[in-house]
Formats: C-alpha cells, structure tokens, sequence
C-alpha cells in the first residue's frame, strides 16, 4: 500500500512539471503584442547633449520647457523629469514627435526651438537617447551692443549681436550730423537678420547696451529692425539764471547781466525792447539775455527754466543745446513826483575838482551821502564794505538770491544784502569778507569787471600789474595808471577816488 502511494505520488508530480512547460513552449513560439506607448524622458542633460543647446562652459543651459505639442499615436512623451528615457513596450515603428522647445541659458538668452524627436527601436531595446533634429528655431530676444554717441565723434556702423545666429544688416542714424553734437538726442535704427531655419520670434523684442529698443519692422520673419534713442551728449544743466539791473526812470539800460560763477555758462548779450537811450514811464520794458556754456560738454537741458532777478522768465530758443535765448517784460515804470534831492555843498568838495561832478552823482543815484551834512570826506580812506555797497546801490539794488555766507558780515549791517550779492556774482568767496579793510585800486577794478560780466578787452600794459580787469577798466575809461608804467594796484583809494570810478563806469 505504501509503494503505491509513493508511486502515485511521483506520477503527479511528474504530470505537475509537464504541464507547467507546455505554456512556456507555446509562448516561445508567439511573437510578443507590440504596446502603443512610449514614455520618454527628456533631462537637461541631454539637452545639453545635443548640438543645439550646447554654448560650453561660458553660456550654460539652464532651464527647458516644453511649449506646445501633442504625442502622436503609438506614443507617450514624458517632460521635465529625472533619470534618463525609459521605452516602456515595443513599437512596430517609428514614433515622431514634433514640439517646440524653450531653452534658457545662463547669460539670460531665451531661444525657441523647433524639434522631431524621432523613437525607434525594431529590437525592443532601453532608448537613453532619442534621436533629434531641429527644424527651426526663433530668437525671443536679440541684444544689440554699439558705442554711444559721444561729443566730437563721428556716428558709427560697428554694432555687435549677442545671438550667433544673426547677422548685423545695416546700421543708420535719424539725425545725420558729421559729429555727435551736445544737447542731440540721437536715434539709431539697426536691422538684424537671419538664415536657414532661424528667425525672429512673433514677440521677439529688442535690447541696446542693455536698454529696451523698439522693434520697427519684422516680428515672426527673418528680417528685423530695432530703434533706439541715446540720452542727449554731454551734461545738462537744468536752470538759466541771470541777474540784469533792473528798469529805473531815467536810467540807462543794462549792457551786461550777472550769473554765478559755478552756472557753467556766461552772458553773452543783454539787449532791450524797445532801444530807449533811457528808461521812459510808461512802457514795458522786454530784456533778452543771451546765455552760452562755458564748456563744449555741457547744454542747457530741453526742459531748462529761466530766471531773471529771481522771477520766471520766457524760453525764446536754445533749450537742448550750448546757447540759450530767454526774456522778461518788466512791468511799465509809472512817472512819478518824487521830491527834489537837495545836493548838500560840501565844504570840503570844491566846484572845480575832479570829483565834485561824481560826487553830486552818486549823491543824486542815492550811491552814497557825506559823512555829515556839510562834509563828504573825499580824501577818506574807502574800504571793501563801502565800495561794494556803492556798487551794489549803483547797479540798482538788487535783491541777493543767496544768504551772506561771510562770518564778518553782522545780520541787518547795511553792508549784508550788497556782501551777499557781490557773493553771489563771485566777487568774494570764503567765510569772510573783511569788511573793514581798505579797498585797493585794483580790488575796486576787479569788483566792477565782475559786475560787468568779465568782458574780454585789450592788454593795458603796465610793469606792475597784469590783469584782465585793469585791462578792462583802462578801455572803459574807468581809470588809467598812476603814471606811463605804473597802476599801483595795492594803493588804497579813497571815497572821492572810488565814486569817480563808479560814475565814469555807470553815470558818465
């Protein structure tokens, strides 16, 4: 009974093992059932890999992304995963992917691409690589780098591009100067274009030395063009300043204007409307000054302002470039009645010498009065407190548009407003003015050619001075050398000295 059993055993253990190889025979002989989808991993790594994407070390690939595209049947494509592509079944052919590609690199270049991945594998192997071939590719963003324009340059065609595959066309400016001009604004058009299956993206758009451009003409074709407007040459100066003596009854117009010695710019002419010889009541009078910059980098600013004696002023031209025109009306001067200025007879200013018609000048024009009522003290020593004083009420008075900034100088002294005027035209500088010390020939020329504008004249020639405004007040007539040779530009002068040379300058 047992050897029966062991036997029966053995026949269905042997029976077991038949049949669980017929089904591996069976299968042996069946081709497998091709599967319809393939999933395929597309890595930055090979991107990098392929010929498109790679620009080395110095431009590396930093980012894709699939933009648009669907798998075509038979496949599954699989974006922006890790670990390398994968082929799940096996097709019977060719699965054709056609997509577009966005590929951002390091340098911040975003360029389209048109790609065919291309699947085969007849044997059912692993795919790692697919096959590729780019069919077209778009720039999204082309940067364009030139010199700028630069004053006393001639305009140049050199322009480099950044995208390798675009090629410079033609380069042109709007404004066709010889030479970069200061206070120009000067436009550039460039035209960029490209081969083979490359163009310019629909909404491609445009840098110049980093800066946005304007795209012209050429989006979506193979053919662009980009304008670009430079900043103005040069430095801008945002303000025309200017201080003229304002109408008087009876007075004679100003032929000069004062600015500050820091404005960059000087006066280049004042002039009036109407060309009375005097001021006359009853008519507005129009003042037109004419500013120039003092270098050839700098221009008044297209927006500059204008300022008269600390009041807005007319732009009549000029604005944007190295010569400024502007004018102010000044209200009509009303006649008036004024009670008659007694000219006191001083006992110590004779009627027959030199200054005795000075002095009764600068008595009427309120420039100064004697020291007592019987007694002008023309030999007096004058010092600089007096002297710009005088010269400050003989020009009219004009209201300072900055504080005296000299420590010397007592807030309310009759003195401050004039110290800080002559400040402000540049005739002194510093914490101090020295109020109390004389006032020498050469200090008294130097403040008047100040006042002036600092004509140009011809060189006085002395052996003891050698200056610009000596040169100028021996033209105008101010005054002439103590001899042939000599100015004695360190003699101090005296009040009756110092109203001469104050009415041969503005009452003669």
């Amino acid at each position: 009974m047992k050897k029966h059993k062991t036997r029966l055993l053995s026949l269905l253990l042997t029976l077991c093992l038949m049949l669980s190889l017929v089904p591996a025979a069976l299968a042996a002989n069946v081709p497998e059932t091709a599967t319809e989808e393939v999933s395929i991993e597309l890595t930055l790594n090979q991107y990098k890999r392929i010929a498109f994407g790679d620009r080395g070390e110095d431009d590396p690939l930093t980012n894709y992304r699939r933009l648009e595209g669907t798998a075509p049947a038979g496949c599954r494509l699989v974006w922006n995963r890790v670990g390398g592509a994968e082929l799940v079944g096996t097709p019977t052919e060719s699965c054709v992917k056609h997509v577009v590609c966005e590929l951002t690199y390091k340098s911040g270049d975003v360029v389209l691409y048109n790609v065919t991945i291309t699947v085969y594998d007849p044997n059912g192997a692993t795919i790692v690589d697919p096959g590729w071939e780019v069919t077209g590719k778009s720039y999204l963003q082309v940067d364009v780098t030139m010199e700028a324009p630069q004053i006393g340059e001639v305009p140049t065609d050199a322009v480099t591009v950044k995208q390798s595959d675009c090629t410079v066309a033609g380069v042109t400016w709007e404004t066709l100067d010889s030479t970069f001009q200061a206070g120009v604004s000067y436009v550039v058009r460039v035209r960029l274009t490209t081969q083979g299956i490359v163009d310019f993206s629909d909404t491609v758009e445009a840098t110049v030395n980093g800066q946005p451009a304007e795209i012209i003409s050429g989006a979506g074709t193979q053919a662009l063009e980009i304008r670009y407007a430079f900043e103005p040459c040069g430095d801008a100066i945002p303000d025309a300043v200017v201080e003229v003596a304002a109408p008087v009854l009876g007075g004679k117009p100003a032929a000069a204007g004062q600015v500050s010695e820091k404005s960059g710019y000087t006066v280049a002419s004042v002039n009036w409307e109407p060309q009375d010889s005097t001021f006359q009541a009853g008519v507005p009078y129009s003042v037109v000054v004419v500013l120039e910059t003092k270098s050839d980098d700098t221009f008044f600013s297209p927006d500059a302002k204008a300022v008269i004696n600390g009041e807005a002023a007319a732009v009549i031209s000029g604005a944007g470039t190295q010569q400024i025109r502007i004018s102010r009306t000044f209200p009509a001067l009303e006649e008036e009645n004024p009670p008659e200025v007694t000219v006191p007879d001083f006992e110590d200013v004779a009627g027959d010498v030199y200054y005795t018609k000075p002095v009764k000048w600068a008595v009427e024009q309120g420039v100064t009065n004697g020291t007592s009522a019987t007694k002008f003290s023309p030999e007096r020593t004058c010092t600089r407190a007096q002297i710009i004083t005088f010269l400050w009420r003989a020009s009219g008075s004009p209201e300072p548009t900055i504080r005296c900034p000299f420590t010397d100088v007592p807030a309310g002294s009759y003195y401050e407003k004039a110290t800080a005027w002559a400040a402000q035209l540049g005739m002194a500088s510093g914490d101090k003015f020295y109020p109390d010390d004389p006032c020498t020939r050469l200090m008294a020329v130097e403040f008047m050619w100040i006042q002036s504008g600092r004509p140009d004249a011809p060189a006085a020639v002395f052996g003891d001075v050698t200056s610009p405004s000596v040169n100028w007040a021996v033209k105008a007539g101010v005054t002439n050398g103590t001899s042939a040779t000599r100015f004695s530009p360190d003699k101090t002068c005296t009040r009756a000295q110092i109203v001469t040379f104050l009415f041969r300058y503005l009452g003669d």
